[in-house]
């Protein structure tokens, strides 16, 4: 765990270690059991069981090996050297007794059979035949019959997983980073007796419960009290639960509902944050839960710690209770505007989740949302005048074709024709400068302002030696000029100007999804300043 157990305020079912195993691994020799070569030994289930372990620790893939008797496929008698393939799912029971199910990865073994001894040269050997291991000279071990495995999600469980079915789930709990900073109400309060001249700690019980479409949404604060002779402390962190009548996988359910939800957090608080835990709740049953554990290369497996100062560090423009805001109504509307390919959700997709690129990188995309935006919001007006357009510049060119065109005293020759109806644009487009005009008159003058007084403004327009060239001109002709390597820029300069973009485009995030106009102008306060 991230922190010492005392600040956990949830307490996990299994933790991020690597686990010895059983693995059942389907037997592919299955079709080849006539061949004769003697190598079947899976059973009638069709699946083959070696040992081995399931590493589940934080920062990568969860990811398995395993030996033994290796379900090779043989042809003709003959095994391929390297068995190489993808699955959807492999299952099998860690050494306590948990069950597991590997989930959408590839596998990878060797296997040798023959008493044969390879001599490479360079001191270094591959010898065959003995028990047997192959030196490769970099403090590794192959062993005969040897694989491994990796997996976008593990699943730790208590209950068995049916063959050749993926579990699904009526609902998932978990906790994300900044779910603590869209709250704005304290998870406890102290109370002062003034006759005793005491205090006292009061947990705040209030929950926020949303319900739409079969779907429903609990926010709350969950606590875990742990005392000693020496310390006591009860922390509180927010828990987010979503309730399904129609029951998701575990893919589903991260690409459907925890994306969505880290995007909308990450236009509150300026950064993707971290999935701690994930926990997927199956059929209820009377007496309780079973609550499966999820495990992927960045859930990190840790409760929220929850403290004032890490609150008060930075302000999310989300308040979910001074605004009123329905969460499950922004999380389902990001979820249209996914469904409808809207520019903005897509390319905002690559802003947050890459924030570590290079600034010029971050520069192209947040213009490209911005554009895409304005496309997007204004594209039945656009195609009006591009059917207008169309129409004007049939009519002229109808005109210039029935002139009776002289060699003397001519003012358009018949060349000149030709050349207005090949290079005539065959139809009207808004330029990116209009685009971004539009944007930012909707916006607080003060964004326009600190834009045009950035250092990569002022220098282009010195560079182009227009000094009162127009903010979003010079954005428009930068963008530009970057996408043709035509222009070289001071990535620091860069970097200032697309923090303010990116406010920008979380600002119309926002907007798009219907948060309150209070939301957006928090974001774009801080710009002004």
């Amino acid at each position: 765990m991230g922190q010492d157990d005392v600040f956990q305020t949830v307490k996990l079912p299994f933790s991020p270690q690597e686990y010895p195993c059983t693995w059942n691994l389907p037997d592919v020799r299955s079709e080849n059991r006539n061949d004769g070569d003697g190598r079947c030994d899976g059973d009638e289930s069709g699946t083959v069981e070696l040992n081995g372990t399931l590493d589940l620790t934080t920062g990568h893939d969860p990811r398995g090996s395993f030996y033994g008797k290796l379900p090779i496929i043989f042809k003709n008698g003959k095994g391929d050297l390297s068995q190489i393939g993808s699955f959807d799912r492999l299952t099998g029971r860690l050494s306590a007794g948990t069950y597991f199910a590997l989930i959408n990865g590839h596998y990878n073994y060797w296997h040798i059979d023959h008493n044969k001894c390879w001599y490479i040269g360079h001191d270094k050997y591959w010898y065959i035949g003995h028990d047997k291991y192959w030196y490769i000279g970099h403090d590794k071990y192959w062993y005969i019959g040897r694989g491994c495995a990796n997996g976008a999600f593990a699943i730790l469980s208590e209950k068995p997983f049916k063959k050749d079915e993926h579990r699904t789930y009526r609902s998932i709990e978990l906790q994300l980073e900044g779910l603590d900073r869209i709250i704005d109400v304290s998870p406890a309060e102290t109370q002062f007796d003034e006759e005793k001249s005491s205090s006292s700690i009061a947990r705040n019980n209030k929950c926020w419960k949303w319900h739409r479409d079969n779907v429903s949404m609990k926010l709350y604060f969950a606590g875990r009290r742990r005392s000693d002779p020496h310390s006591f402390a009860t922390p509180f962190a927010p828990v987010l639960r979503i309730d399904a009548v129609s029951p998701l996988t575990v893919v589903d359910w991260w690409l459907n509902w925890v994306i969505p939800l880290q995007e909308i957090i990450a236009s509150a608080i300026g950064h993707t944050p971290d999935v701690m835990y994930m926990l997927a709740i199956a059929e209820h049953t009377s007496k309780r839960e079973q609550r499966d554990q999820i495990f992927k290369w960045d859930i990190k497996q840790e409760s929220i710690y929850h403290s004032t100062d890490t609150t008060r560090r930075s302000e999310s423009a989300i308040k979910i209770q001074e605004d009123n805001i329905n969460l499950l109504d922004l999380l389902m509307k990001y979820q249209e505007l996914l469904a409808s390919h809207h520019p903005l959700t897509e390319t905002f997709q690559s802003v947050a989740l890459s924030s570590d690129q290079h600034p010029r990188s971050r520069f192209l995309l947040l213009i490209q949302a911005l554009e895409g935006l304005h496309g997007y919001e204004h594209r039945e007006e656009e195609d009006k005048q591009c059917q207008a357009y169309k129409n004007k510049k049939k009519e002229v060119l109808g005109r210039l074709k029935k002139l009776d065109h002289t060699e003397e005293n001519e003012i358009i020759t018949k060349n000149d024709c030709k050349f207005l109806i090949k290079n005539l644009m065959s139809s009207q487009f808004v330029t990116l400068e209009i685009r971004l005009i539009t944007i930012f008159d909707t916006l607080p003058s003060g964004v326009r302002e600190k834009l045009g007084r950035s250092a990569l403004i002022r220098q282009f327009r010195e560079l182009q030696q227009e000094p009162n060239m127009r903010m979003e001109a010079a954005l428009a002709r930068i963008r530009n000029k970057l996408s043709h390597g035509a222009i070289s820029l001071n990535p620091n300069d860069l970097d200032d100007v697309v923090e303010t973009l990116y406010r920008v485009v979380r600002a119309e995030l926002l907007r798009v999804l219907g948060a309150p106009e209070s939301c957006r102008m928090r974001l774009l306060k801080d710009v002004e300043s």
